[in-house]
């Protein structure tokens, strides 16, 4: 019984969250500017589902009152790069986020330029 149960409540957090996915989730519409380009928009979509439950056994219960759980989910939706189709029909792919791996970079090159300036300041506070 349970597993039916829990079956079901995975089956309605999958059904809900593909109601809201479908292709213009990740590849948006198509819009034309004036000048003859065609911008596409491109997302990237993360999913989580989580599902939970338990069979628990009380004499006071039921066959259909001994089970209880829950089932929830979450969609990400973050736009990535824009697609650019010109009249010459060239295309472009315009990325909208910096690479991770450059951000982290950059941090760590600004942390770095930082700390002979933060040395100074404990050395004055000590001192």
């Amino acid at each position: 019984m349970a597993q039916t149960q829990m079956s079901e409540l995975i089956r309605t957090s999958l059904e809900t969250i593909r109601q809201f996915l479908d292709t213009d989730a990740y590849i948006g519409t198509p819009i034309e500017t004036l000048n003859g380009v065609t911008v596409i928009p491109v997302s990237r979509i993360n999913v989580a589902i989580a599902a939970g439950g338990v069979d628990y056994a009380a004499k006071r219960l039921t066959q259909n009152q001994n089970f209880g759980g829950g089932s929830g989910g979450g969609i990400s939706v973050t736009p990535i790069a824009f697609l650019t189709i010109r009249p010459d029909a060239s295309v472009e792919l315009i990325p909208v986020t910096v690479n991770p791996i450059d951000a982290t970079l950059a941090k760590i090159g600004s942390a770095i330029e930082q700390i002979p300036d933060i040395l100074k300041r404990i050395k004055n506070s000590i001192f």
